[in-house]
């Protein structure tokens, strides 16, 4: 089966896989005594042949010290990890389009990543840039965003009968607010540090679904009037039918730190009730690169030059790093006083950055795994997926199928999720195990 599109196709059964649950962004480390009592190797250790997988695709690793061929207790593996997002999500819906919110997963919050080590393959490692700031003009801003995810209730999009009961996803469903009703506002707060005057036009993000579909008085049978207001001033206004969505990304004056967004729902068209909610809200906007003593910064530069200088300003970070999430680049900072001087390689196009502290990381908890590796001869003619939590009652059922002649396989849901959709707790590991057979 590991030949076949089933989301299994990253695993070498010879080798060993330690997997990492990551419930926040940043940068994380792994030292040699994790590695050593987690059994993944203990000895001769290349710092080259270690690999990090997510979501079946392999990831761009930095392993400090490994200049002399040695994974020593001086060496860490580093890498930028964060909490999982829809992107696993997306094939559930007949329109991909209707996902609510690309960020928010429907069904586990937790990242997992593998870490394996090959004896045959070099793993994939973030590129180094160096050079000096020699004759290059100081960069004054950069695009940062500023978001909040609402996850309170989840809502099944439209109520259609002869649907409901299928399993592919549809408009409108999804985790949102709680909803807001006819008259009422929802007023959500993002706050907007350093925002600076730039060419920059500064845009505000947003998703809302009508929750309910009661009958109106309006003409053209519209039950939905939603206005959107930033810091009191109206920035959108619309009607809509039932359980649609509304969807947009509009350019806005901003010129303060702290900002609010209103969600109202305007009482004038004769409708019985107006419930919607709201899936996200966001400001993207210039940034100064006053950084304030903070510990990381995820953020944007896009420009014409292929090569920009930034100096983030009262910086605390110790040993100061960019990594380059776009190009798999990692740049070194050079601290000046309460400075951290960088200098990129934006190659002309739009890059995102996350700026940390490499004598700062986030701590790694190391589980192995062993995978099932299932083969199409493995599986019987009766199936039962079951929970290991329930293996002495599965083992007992499939010892009463031996005395019925009928042979019997278990497979447990753990095993299945790791080995066929990337440790994710999520249906599709199912179909995908059962399409393998």
């Amino acid at each position: 089966m590991q030949a076949q599109p089933f989301g299994n196709e990253w695993i070498i059964p010879s080798q060993k896989y330690v997997k990492i649950k990551v419930s926040e962004e940043g940068l994380f480390g792994i030292d040699l005594n994790q590695i050593i009592q987690s059994g993944l190797v203990t000895q001769n250790i290349d710092p080259k042949k270690f690999q990090l997988f997510n979501k079946g695709k392999e990831v761009a690793i930095l392993v400090t010290g490994d200049a002399d061929n040695v994974f020593d207790a001086n060496d860490k593996i580093v890498f930028y990890g964060k909490p999982n997002d829809a992107s696993l999500d997306k094939v559930l819906y007949n329109n991909q389009a209707d996902l609510p919110n690309e960020e928010v997963s429907i069904y586990e919050n937790d990242n997992y990543y593998f870490l394996t080590y090959s004896n045959n393959t070099t793993g994939l490692r973030l590129k180094e840039f160096q050079q000096n700031n020699t004759g290059l003009s100081e960069e004054n801003w950069i695009i940062a965003k500023s978001r909040v995810n609402l996850t309170d209730s989840y809502y099944p999009g439209e109520f259609i009968l002869s649907a409901m009961s299928l399993s592919e996803y549809i408009e409108g469903e999804g985790f949102m607010s709680n909803t807001f009703g006819k008259g009422q506002t929802s007023n959500l707060n993002l706050n907007t540090p350093d925002i600076i005057s730039s060419s920059f036009q500064p845009q505000l993000s947003f998703y809302v679904a009508g929750r309910s579909n009661a009958s109106s008085t309006n003409a053209n049978g519209f039950n939905h009037h939603l206005r959107v207001s930033l810091n009191n001033v109206t920035v959108f206004d619309t009607l809509f039918r039932g359980y649609k969505t509304v969807r947009k990304t509009l350019p806005i004056t901003l010129n303060t730190n702290n900002n609010q967004i209103s969600f109202t729902s305007i009482d004038d068209l004769g409708a019985l009730t107006d419930f919607q909610a709201i899936s996200y809200a966001e400001i993207t906007y210039a940034r100064g690169t006053n950084i304030n003593n903070l510990t990381s910064l995820k953020f944007i530069i896009n420009n014409s030059k292929a090569i920009s200088f930034l100096r983030f300003r009262n910086s605390g970070l110790a040993n100061p790093v960019l990594w380059d999430l776009t190009t798999d680049f990692m740049i070194r900072g050079v601290k000046n006083s309460t400075n951290a001087d960088f200098v990129i390689n934006t190659t002309s196009q739009q890059k995102s950055f996350f700026l940390a502290d490499l004598d700062n990381l986030k701590s790694t908890n190391l589980t192995p795994v062993t995978f099932r590796n299932f083969l199409t001869t493995d599986v019987k003619s009766f199936l039962m997926i079951s929970n290991k939590l329930l293996t002495t009652g599965a083992n007992n059922y499939k010892t009463y199928n031996d005395t019925r002649n009928i042979e019997t396989t278990i497979a447990y849901t753990d095993d299945l999720y790791n080995e066929f959709y990337y440790g994710f707790h999520h249906p599709l590991a199912l179909k995908n195990f059962v399409h393998g057979q």
